[in-house]
């Protein structure tokens, strides 16, 4: 190569260099002024939390089970109830025939005085299944903002790599033409073209994989959060996590874990249910009040009223063994919620320890690919200038460029990755939601 076209081609990177420095400053101008309304990650998991059909249909559930307390109570007060009949009553006999219309009405008023204390169990345990479909509908929301996090990040990392894909194309395509224009002076280079055409191609099939991906991203983040993903502000890595002990971490989510706390609900629950079931066992008493009206009734022609205030003492001495079955039914179910109860708190503390190593791993894991790529930005500058001076070869740019690209895209998967088990940590404690929640407000 001689000298005129060594100084175009330093012009020509020169050039392009300060294209590239002017695109990275104005994108930077344009992030910082439009940063204040793009939407960060803590608005998009709040926006799932409303909308997500799994989140609403939790909080319908946990609806539900509050009115079944009033359900409950309601065997506390007096019932009422009216009774009435109107027939046609015909009499036929050997000295008469004679029909009639014959009418009834009762009003009935019946206070419970004592159902084997049924009815509080019927209530504890209506309070306490309330509350575990309150803390159910709390870990599905849990569950819901993990995912709109993931969704999240998945389109910025999707936009990240699509961007340094096509950056790794233009460099690709540049190197190509270089080889292609050397190829018209030196015949003997010619070959060299196939490798620089398999290059581009290489850097372009990348391109629109890498295209393919943002659309499959920002349509799973359209289905989990509802609106389409404009400006997202890139996240900030939670602080506090990699200090935090692991015993610290499983005692918090012990303490905090909705589905932990749901298991406990739902064993006070079996146990009003175990009470409900002894109460059959126990004879009932009822205070009752009648008022009957009655007009031609038994063919007497003329009214049959009748009053009546009273107790009723109700006592089922044989149920074909139906009591006592449900009663042993009922203990086994409070033996298994109690169980239960170790069994969710085995999963938390497995998870929230499998959470926390795999973060404090993925960070470790950056902080290698942040020097691989530091290196291999070196090593792509210095074949560079070796080039400038006739040592390298444009091939040996191509195996760096490689080199370059493969590292730029570890340190990016790498840096998401970080990201998600950063809020994997949170959601593994139970507190995702929550976080959300505070942000919004």
């Amino acid at each position: 190569m001689n000298t005129k076209d060594e100084a175009r081609g330093q012009e020509r990177r020169a050039k392009t260099r300060f294209r590239l420095g002017a695109a990275v400053a104005f994108c930077a101008l344009i992030a910082t002024v439009s940063g204040a309304g793009a939407l960060t990650i803590e608005e998009a998991m709040s926006r799932a939390l409303k909308d997500h059909p799994g989140a609403k249909a939790a909080r319908l559930e946990a609806e539900a089970a509050a009115r079944e307390i009033g359900s409950a109570r309601s065997g506390y007060f007096p019932a009422v109830s009216l009774d009435g009949s109107v027939r046609r009553e015909k009499t036929d006999r050997p000295t008469f025939e004679r029909t009639m219309t014959a009418e009834e009405y009762s009003l009935t008023v019946t206070q419970p005085i004592f159902d084997g204390l049924g009815t509080p169990a019927r209530v504890s345990a209506a309070q306490a299944d309330a509350e575990a479909e309150k803390l159910t509908a709390q870990a599905k929301l849990n569950d819901v903002a993990l995912d709109a996090a993931y969704a999240y990040l998945a389109v910025l990392e999707a936009r990240e790599r699509l961007s340094l894909l096509r950056n790794h194309e233009e460099r690709a395509t540049e190197i190509a033409g270089r080889i292609e224009r050397r190829a018209k002076v030196d015949s003997g280079l010619r070959s060299l073209t196939v490798v620089g055409s398999s290059q581009t191609e290489e850097a372009r099939y990348l391109v629109l994989n890498a295209e393919r991906e943002l659309v499959l991203a920002e349509t799973r983040y359209r289905e989990l959060i509802g609106d389409a993903p404009d400006a997202l502000a890139p996240p900030l890595e939670p602080t506090g996590l990699l200090d935090m002990k692991a015993d610290e971490a499983v005692a918090g989510a012990e303490r905090h874990h909705p589905a932990l706390a749901a298991a406990r609900a739902r064993a006070q629950a079996a146990d009003g249910e175990r009470d409900v079931a002894r109460s059959a066992l126990f004879p009932k008493l009822d205070a009752e009040m009648r008022a009957r009206n009655g007009r031609n009734i038994e063919g007497i022609s003329g009214p049959d009223d009748d009053y009546y205030i009273g107790l009723r003492l109700t006592y089922n001495f044989a149920t074909g063994g139906r009591d006592i079955y449900d009663v042993s039914a009922a203990d086994y179910r409070e033996q298994a919620a109690a169980i239960r109860i170790h069994d969710v708190a085995r999963e938390v503390r497995l998870g929230v320890l499998e959470a926390l190593e795999n973060y404090r791993s993925v960070r470790d894991t950056h902080q290698v690919l942040l020097r691989r790529e530091a290196a291999a930005s070196e090593l792509v500058r210095v074949y560079d200038a070796q080039f400038i001076g006739g040592q390298r070869d444009l091939l040996d740019l191509f195996f760096v460029l490689n080199e370059e690209r493969a590292a730029s895209r570890a340190e990016l998967d790498v840096r998401f990755a970080k990201l998600r088990s950063a809020y994997g940590v949170i959601a593994a404690m139970g507190e995702l939601a929550s976080l959300a929640s505070v942000r919004d407000e």
